[in-house]
């Protein structure tokens, strides 16, 4: 009888509460390998030291809240990663066959566990810091919630993780050009497999009563633009704000709601109070995972104007929900989408190698679906089975696997 496969994934936050961010791909990467029959383990970094069973997944959390402390980022804090590594000695149930790190702030234990426990280590890379911080207006770059990065730790860790790994995974080309244009990394080692949506979480998002939901957000009556994210210059929301008072000008009834949090919340809200559209604009955090997909489904238009992305798991899911949708023209943006197929690609310009989304192309392209209710719903059917075809975690697991298994025994 073949022996279980065993991964063990490090992630500091599991399960996820939020929309995109490392953990919900840790949980993605989890759920879809123990569907494939694999033994998996999840490292995580809570408020109290817990070993729980959940949905078949081991989860040892250990309580520690270092990743709160000033950039949380650099890799010299020895006595927590050795803690980290005592933790685990006598808690992990099934000795692993390989480590999978889908966030880099747990790197460090994990590369030490690796090499302690002489087994592969695959980096699951999301991102690429050097086309993010540019955008900051803050001195650090915000990472997650409570989680700050000077850029040159940020871009430290991010180097060693990608040269000190022995397989890199890219969840778009766009990264993968990215990254491998800049660092010199062996391509041997390079994988590219795109991430998955849940067809399931999905499909219980759409059976709920969207009346009720949206009157959370605005009157029934009202046409709902949405958008969704961490709030930070990179994902261009004072750009959507701008075309919005622009499409407002001509649609009084319509209303922007954008959901998340982060630093750029006060500036945002001077925004919207400078536009004179307190009443017609809502930034709504909402911190159960589960509600906020619920919310998502309630929208007529969504709308993503990153300035960079490496792989959106908000589009995909608006995609997988039947939303018509407008983007910008960026990185895996232009994968997910086709554009007058199943969205709208908005183009960026670019000036002294920052991108800029011009706001009458952004109110325009929104306006189209805005006014036009069958080329929505004809883009937003064809969204859906894309995002079901291509964008599945069924098949981000399938192939995952197949990576995980050319590298096993390799040590």
């Amino acid at each position: 009888m073949e022996k279980e496969k065993s991964v063990i994934i490090f992630s500091r936050e599991y399960p996820p509460n939020l929309v995109g961010g490392t953990a919900v791909v840790a949980c993605s990467t989890a759920r879809g390998l123990r569907k494939l029959g694999y033994h998996v383990t999840v490292v995580t970094s809570q408020n109290k030291d817990v070993v729980i069973n959940e949905d078949g997944v081991d989860i040892i959390s250990i309580g520690q809240d270092i990743y709160q402390q000033n950039t949380g980022m650099s890799d010299s804090n020895i006595k927590y990663h050795m803690r980290v590594l005592a933790f685990l000695k006598d808690r992990v149930k099934i000795s692993p066959d390989i480590v999978l790190v889908p966030d880099l702030f747990s790197y460090p234990e994990a590369y030490l566990f690796a090499k302690k426990n002489s087994i592969p280590i695959i980096n699951i890379l999301l991102q690429d810091f050097r086309k993010m911080v540019i955008y900051d207006r803050a001195e650090t770059h915000k990472v997650a919630d409570g989680v700050n990065g000077f850029p040159k730790h940020l871009l430290e860790i991010e180097k060693k993780s990608l040269l000190y790994s022995d397989a890199n995974v890219f969840i778009s080309k766009a990264l993968y050009k990215s990254i491998c244009d800049f660092y010199n990394i062996d391509e041997r080692r390079c994988h590219i497999v795109y991430l998955g949506i849940d067809k399931e979480e999905l499909t219980e998002a759409q059976s709920q009563s969207n009346n009720i939901l949206k009157k959370e957000i605005c009157a029934e009556d009202r046409k709902l633009i949405m958008s969704i994210g961490r709030f930070v210059p990179v994902k261009g929301f004072d750009k959507l704000i701008e075309a919005f008072s622009l499409i407002h000008s001509q649609a009084p009834e319509s209303f922007l709601c954008i959901l998340g949090r982060g630093p750029e919340r006060e500036y945002l809200e001077d925004l919207i109070v400078k536009l004179n559209l307190k009443n017609s604009i809502k930034l709504l955090y909402e911190p159960d995972r589960k509600k906020v997909v619920s919310l998502m489904n309630t929208c007529d238009i969504a709308v993503v104007p990153s300035l960079w992305e490496s792989f959106c798991y908000v589009a995909a899911e608006f995609m997988g929900l039947e939303k018509p949708i407008v983007v910008s023209g960026v990185d895996s943006l232009n994968e997910l989408i086709i554009h007058n197929e199943c969205g709208l690609i908005c183009p960026v310009e670019e000036n002294q190698n920052k991108r800029q989304i011009n706001i009458n192309n952004l109110a325009e392209n929104i306006s189209i679906l805005y006014n036009d209710e069958d080329l929505s719903r004809s883009l937003g059917k064809k969204a859906k089975e894309r995002a079901y075809t291509i964008f599945n975690n069924d098949r981000f697991a399938l192939e995952l696997s197949n990576v995980i298994n050319s590298y096993l025994g390799k040590k």
